[in-house]
């Protein structure tokens, strides 16, 4: 290794690792300081394969920045789910228990007749079929020309004469 400023000859430690260190003095603002280093290692292997994190002071439940775990969010998720269906299910119970809950009873209207069924009732008797062709779904009788059942809209069979 090679490094300009010269920074010593180094300090090695329990794990292998020399450490270069080196006081510099002041340095006054906008003034360059640069430090050039060289390094080849004849192997591909690391330095030192196995050094182990250690966190700086010790972890507890009250470490800022620690994250809450997956699980418990989970679970507290889950839970509050069930209790949302549990309380939805009761409430759908009650109320479908109690007398009238269907709500009042819906007024019947009696059936009207078809708009069209009127106007063909209503229709003068030049206007109708003279062949007397019928609709062989309602039994409505058709007007000349009528493609279609004018009361249920299926296509009429005409005869060819």
């Amino acid at each position: 290794m090679q490094i300009t400023p010269s920074l010593g000859l180094g300090a090695t430690n329990s794990s292998g690792i020399t450490f270069f260190n080196s006081t510099v003095g002041t340095v006054k603002a906008g003034t360059k300081f640069s430090v050039a280093m060289k390094y080849q290692k004849s192997s591909d292997t690391l330095t030192a394969s196995n050094l182990q994190v250690q966190p700086s002071t010790p972890i507890s439940s009250q470490t800022p920045g620690r994250a809450v775990s997956l699980n418990v969010i989970l679970a507290w998720t889950l839970g509050a789910l069930g209790a949302l269906l549990l309380v939805g299910g009761g409430v759908w119970y009650w109320r479908s228990s109690r007398p009238g809950a269907s709500g009042p009873a819906r007024k019947r209207h009696p059936i009207r007749p078809k708009k069209a069924a009127v106007q063909a009732a209503a229709a003068p008797a030049e206007t109708q079929a003279e062949d007397g062709v019928y609709c062989h779904q309602c039994g409505n009788r058709a007007r000349d020309g009528d493609v279609f059942c004018r009361l249920c809209g299926t296509r009429l069979r005409k005869e060819e004469s």
